[in-house]
């Protein structure tokens, strides 16, 4: 189903109605494979195919990246998230100034016995009400803002920190670009010494 828009995804997928679904409107794609758990490297041929049909890849960690705890702790250590057992609230992913992606897939092989379930939101219906009841809140979430470093292979250094700046809200082009991790904007300002003043922190929980 996607989001807003309840609708059955054909059984034929191809290429062309996919993309034109996802790029009507913001939303998602439910999809359900039939295939049985204990086939696992089929169910990751045909998530790593229906991937490649939205376009090209990150393989920074391989075609495909395993979401699971390795038992680190992302607070003590820059690592992704996506390596702990940890939740972060809502968050879109990269946290690297010069890469983000244009859609983001889930394939879940063996569901947890509780616990595990996805939320997801979509921001512009926040951001068109803050335009009209809270203007100056938009406004903030367009200023750049610097982001932690946690790209594994990235070399940390305060000149690479201060760099990877961006906002929360880029809608300078024809498509508008909403990028929200509240933890390593925080951590990011931090380490850099650069104190978020008041009124960002109030625009960012509103948008909490």
């Amino acid at each position: 189903c996607r989001q807003l828009h309840q609708g059955v995804i054909p059984a034929s997928l191809t290429k062309l109605n996919l993309l034109q679904f996802l790029r009507a409107s913001p939303g998602f794609f439910l999809i359900k494979t039939g295939i049985s758990d204990e086939k696992e490297a089929l169910q990751r041929e045909v998530y790593r195919n229906i991937c490649s049909m939205l376009g090209k890849l990150n393989t920074r960690y391989g075609e495909l990246y395993d979401v699971k705890d390795y038992g680190g702790d992302y607070r003590k250590s820059s690592i992704p998230v996506s390596q702990t057992h940890e939740t972060t609230g809502f968050h879109t992913d990269s946290s690297a100034a010069n890469y983000y992606p244009r859609f983001v897939g889930l394939l879940c092989i063996r569901p947890a016995s509780q616990g595990g379930e996805s939320q997801l939101a979509n921001p512009f219906n926040f951001l068109d009400n803050a335009d009209r009841v809270m203007p100056e809140c938009s406004a903030l979430l367009k200023i750049p803002v610097i982001r932690d470093i946690v790209t594994p292979g990235t070399e940390f250094s305060i000149e690479n920190l201060r760099a990877n700046k961006f906002p929360v809200l880029n809608d300078e082009d024809e498509v508008p670009v909403f990028r929200y991790m509240r933890y390593w904007i925080e951590q990011g300002q931090e380490k850099s010494g650069v104190q978020l003043p008041k009124a960002y922190l109030d625009a960012l929980n509103e948008l909490d």
